[in-house]
């Protein structure tokens, strides 16, 4: 009997993702149909990411935060491993850092690590960051970008942003993201958490895009929405060794 079990790794059962290099032609572009745009409304993004870069690299980004936009976009912010959430609209910029929330709130290198933004637009505490499935401190203030976010030409890129022109790609790995149309809740971020990098988020409420990046030529949209990730510039590895207990101590192939 285990009952003292703490962690536990299958080592045949290697989990896939796309390995991203710092390339800035490496992505993943989602489109840009009607069920990935936010419009004027509340969302959440998540991500689970392994970071392998000290540089300023981007996550997950919507439409262009070039001016005058829209767009709006996560990615590491290296002077203090900070997650930065940036907001175009309307030619009004603004950026938010996790460590400004809370200076514990940093994404650890090389390290499995899960990420959550949420965002109401019309509260004052209204961004919230989660990593692993915590947040601490008071949320920031968005509310200054309450237009309306559709962009006309540009949609969802994984593992780049765009400001202009296609910049900042991501080191290191992105199993899953997914894209939200609504704020999620303390209770559903840390179920997401608790689910583990291959945890199954397609029937949450509110999902709009979701994403396994485990092919290296497209990657299906789990969310039922259809909008299929077209894969360019990345290798497929099979270095991800989940940990079969509930304390997610994933663990890498080396």
């Amino acid at each position: 009997e285990k009952t003292n079990l703490v962690s536990y790794w299958a080592l045949d059962e290697g989990y896939k993702t796309l390995d991203f290099d710092a390339n800035n032609a490496a992505h993943v572009y989602c489109g840009n149909d009607s069920s990935l745009q936010v419009g004027t409304g509340d969302f959440s993004i998540s991500a689970w990411v392994v970071n392998h870069a000290a540089d300023d690299l981007a996550i997950f980004s919507y439409g262009d935060i070039g001016s005058p936009g829209p767009g709006f976009q996560f990615y590491h912010r290296a002077s203090d491993n900070s997650i930065r959430f940036r907001i175009r609209n309307n030619g009004t910029s603004i950026s938010k850092y996790s460590a400004t929330q809370d200076s514990s709130l940093i994404l650890p290198d090389n390290q499995l690590t899960h990420i959550c933004l949420t965002v109401d637009r019309d509260d004052a505490n209204g961004l919230l960051v989660y990593i692993n499935g915590v947040t601490t401190g008071s949320g920031q203030d968005v509310r200054s970008t309450t237009g309306n976010l559709n962009n006309d030409s540009t949609g969802v890129y994984i593992g780049i942003r765009n400001a202009g022109s296609v910049t900042a790609g991501w080191d290191g790995w992105i199993p899953q993201v997914g894209l939200y149309n609504k704020v999620l809740s303390a209770s559903d971020v840390l179920a997401q958490f608790n689910k583990g990098a291959d945890g199954d988020w397609s029937s949450d409420s509110g999902i709009m895009g979701n994403w396994k990046l485990d092919n290296a030529s497209e990657v299906t949209d789990l969310s039922g929405n259809g909008n299929t990730g077209v894969v360019t510039d990345l290798l497929l590895v099979d270095s991800l060794v989940l940990d079969k207990t509930s304390n997610n101590n994933d663990g890498t192939i080396v």
